[in-house]
């Protein structure tokens, strides 16, 4: 490979040198792909921009050369940190930790630095990792927040900001499509001849929680099925027992929890108590979490797109960052037909 010149190794989109080399750089990938410099440096630093194919031999070239984009380099060639803020409610949540290593994945595919904060669920934690992390980052991905919408508006004019697992008026979001994972559970309930839904969760107006109970009764209506809705004595696995007795007091053909540990504890409960599922009533968690293919009968669930609502937040981000507009993105859930469905009572 042809030595580069001094104004080419001070690129500001270099990459981390390697172990007993130079740092491969944007030139490297454009002598290996057949492409200009300045198209490897908008596919490295903007993803989306370019067309998928042309961004898949970007990022295979730099996979080969070991490249890593240099955020710092980049960051004093734009006046920017190269920080992205990343705010969660609690990082060892299994929903939030897979959006999570989506996010991580994309920035430092991206060339930023991810700087993540834990506020616990709590508005007034996430208004203040906002103003802490202000001066020190390019923009936010904020997961599950509670905070106000007027308090989200506010702190968007001061960085660019893109929510996940909420939708504001005005604010880039990506969102679950939750319609089609509940469509294609009621479908399934509905082929086994099931004609009344139980639907556990606890009383909340989170705002996630609200369009999964509004997706399930839009399906069951297509479907002419009941659903009630039945507060539950908590969502964590050891509630199982209390939540179990609550369906003693309302029986249905299919019960539907909000999600998968409520479910699992619901299995648990059953098991101790000599009640089979899915032979008294079919069980439906969400967030497919590792283990749910383990516990007895396995758990059917409905699976949302984790990983890919990170990356595609990220992505989201770097359009605003960059001064332009990100629409926002529904990526879709999917049913995960196991054992703990099946025929409905007779």
């Amino acid at each position: 490979m042809p030595q580069l010149t001094g104004d080419e190794q001070s690129d500001p989109v270099e990459g981390t040198k390697k172990s007993g080399g130079r740092r491969p750089t944007i030139y490297d990938i454009a002598r290996l792909t057949d492409l200009s410099p300045s198209t490897v440096s908008r596919g490295l630093s903007n993803p989306g921009r370019l067309n998928s194919e042309t961004e898949k031999r970007i990022r295979a070239a730099a996979e080969v050369l070991g490249y890593r984009a240099n955020a710092q380099a980049r960051a004093l060639h734009s006046g920017r940190t190269g920080n992205i803020g990343l705010v969660v409610p609690v990082i060892s949540h299994p929903v939030f930790s897979g959006i999570v290593r989506g996010v991580e994945n994309s920035v430092m595919s991206a060339g930023f630095r991810a700087m993540l904060a834990e506020t616990g669920g709590r508005p007034d934690q996430e208004v203040a990792a906002l103003g802490r992390l202000s001066s020190s980052v390019d923009g936010f991905v904020l997961v599950s927040p509670r905070t106000a919408e007027h308090s989200l508006r506010s702190a968007a004019g001061f960085r660019p900001l893109v929510l996940v697992n909420r939708d504001v008026d005005g604010i880039p979001s990506v969102t679950p499509a939750v319609d089609a994972g509940y469509r294609e559970a009621v479908e399934h309930l509905a082929e086994l001849g099931h004609e009344s839904i139980v639907s556990m969760s606890v009383e909340e107006s989170l705002w996630v929680g609200v369009r999964r109970r509004e997706a399930l009764n839009r399906a069951a209506a297509e479907r002419g099925m009941e659903v009630r809705d039945v507060e539950a004595a908590g969502l964590r696995l050891a509630d199982g027992a209390a939540n179990l007795a609550i369906l003693g007091s309302h029986p249905a053909d299919a019960v539907f929890t909000y999600n998968d540990l409520m479910a699992v504890g619901i299995l648990h409960a059953a098991h101790s108590e000599g009640i089979r599922v899915p032979d008294a009533f079919s069980l439906v968690g969400h967030d497919d979490v590792f283990g749910a293919d383990f516990v007895i009968p396995q758990l059917s669930t409905i699976r949302p797109p984790t990983s890919e609502l990170g990356a595609a937040a990220v992505a989201r981000l770097i359009v605003e960052i960059e001064g332009k507009t990100a629409a926002p993105v529904e990526l879709p859930t999917t049913f995960v037909e196991r054992d703990s469905t099946g025929p409905a009572p007779r």
